[in-house]
């Protein structure tokens, strides 16, 4: 089975309600915050669209960092 493109995006501390202490995103992300605007959003993945296509046809966005269901609803749409 071929896996999908995974296109991935960083929101760094996004949702937290505190720091953990063995959490540093900023060093894992090179963020301090995740701002992600809708065009921001359209800029970071059309890369994955142009070019070949992947060969399963499957492609998924996954999001990494923070806490996205401790999010604001209106942020996760």
């Amino acid at each position: 089975m071929i896996p999908p493109r995974i296109i991935p995006i960083f929101l760094p501390y996004q949702g937290c309600r505190q720091r953990c202490i063995f959490c540093n995103e900023r060093i894992t992300t090179g963020q301090s915050t995740a701002t992600l605007s809708e065009e921001a959003f359209k800029k970071a993945v059309a890369p994955y669209f142009e070019g070949r296509k992947p060969k399963n046809g499957r492609v998924q966005i996954a999001f990494y960092g923070g806490t996205f269901t401790g999010m604001a609803e209106k942020e996760q749409i």
